[in-house]
């Protein structure tokens, strides 16, 4: 089950947007203890390339605009592996206890995640559809919710930043509706 948000929830603004993310990044300290215990490293290129790839068909499948919101969903996996980097780095330092029996990352955190992305996905394509601006003062707010142990806060920052970034994709021509119609 998704941490902070019951399964339904309904999104509808930015706000949701990042309870769904702080929802993500909260299972990261897991994801990081499975790879500790099992010597994995934090950096996964060809898997981060699939998370990118599908990210980019499900936004477009939802009415998004796959290449505006890439830059979110990239912010997101490098919020991912700060968090990881951190706990890692405690663990090694002994100044924190490792989490003994970690839920397995393919069989359990890995669909548990894929679920939280596919629903901001669709929070987003509400949020985008609801043609709020996302203003100072609304990223503010978005900034504030986002907090995290070990994210840093520039790294959050920038997740909030490119979620400004995200666009609806472009309505078809006029003259490709009357073709079509």
């Amino acid at each position: 089950s998704i941490p902070v948000l019951d399964a339904k929830a309904q999104a509808t603004d930015e706000a949701e947007v990042v309870e769904l993310v702080l929802a993500r990044l909260s299972v990261m300290k897991e994801v990081a203890a499975f790879k500790y215990g099992n010597d994995l490293p934090v950096e996964e290129l060809a898997r981060e390339a699939i998370v990118l790839d599908k990210s980019r068909e499900k936004a477009a499948a939802l009415g998004l605009d796959g290449a505006s919101i890439l830059p979110f969903f990239e912010q997101q996996i490098e919020a991912a592996k700060a968090i990881q980097n951190c706990w890692m780095t405690r663990w090694r330092n002994g100044s924190h206890k490792t989490i003994r029996f970690p839920r397995d990352l393919q069989t359990e955190l890995r669909p548990q995640l894929i679920e939280i992305g596919a629903r901001i996905n669709e929070s987003l394509a509400a949020t985008l559809a609801s043609e709020k601006n996302l203003d100072d003062t609304r990223l503010a707010e978005a900034r504030s919710l986002l907090s995290v142990d070990c994210l840093p806060s520039e790294t959050g920052d920038a997740v909030i930043e490119s979620l400004a970034t995200g666009q609806a994709a472009p309505p078809y021509p006029p003259a490709l509706v009357q073709w079509i119609g």
